[in-house]
């Protein structure tokens, strides 16, 4: 886990060197790691039951504890209420991020849409689908998991 500050440091630094008083001087940025080691932030109360049902849903399946289809490996059944009818992966990308690249400068766009996964082994695979949409030559940027 690293510590707020060294976002805030982040933010300030990037600031400072585009000078554009924007969150992170306006870059987008790309933050991973386990989401279970992030703790819930519940801005309405009154939405508090419904994101700690959630939290509990995700722990569930991300722990292993949620029950899987017979006849199935890794695949669960989900209420009607959470599911896509069409049950491919390109599907829910494209229910999620709709018009993707069209979109993808717009940075509102970007940062109020998120496919969460309880499992790191998705990730890669969700992450290459949606890189593949993009056109031009892909990028790879190290990271670290010290603070500066």
């Amino acid at each position: 886990m690293v510590n707020k500050f060294t976002f805030e440091v982040l933010d300030q630094t990037f600031r400072d060197i585009v000078q554009v008083d924007r969150l992170f001087g306006g870059k987008v940025f790309v933050f991973g790691g386990d989401f279970h080691q992030i703790l819930l932030v519940i801005p309405y109360a009154s939405h508090a039951k419904r994101q700690k049902q959630l939290a509990n849903f995700l722990l569930k399946i991300g722990e292993d504890n949620y029950p899987i289809i017979l006849g199935t490996k890794d695949t669960i059944e989900l209420s009607s209420n959470i599911a896509i009818p069409r049950g491919k992966l390109p599907d829910l990308i494209d229910f999620v991020y709709p018009n993707l690249v069209k979109n993808s400068h717009n940075v509102n766009y970007i940062v109020s849409r998120a496919i969460l996964t309880p499992k790191n082994d998705n990730v890669e695979n969700i992450s290459s689908l949606l890189m593949d949409q993009f056109p031009g030559e892909l990028h790879t940027y190290p990271s670290t998991d010290d603070g500066v």
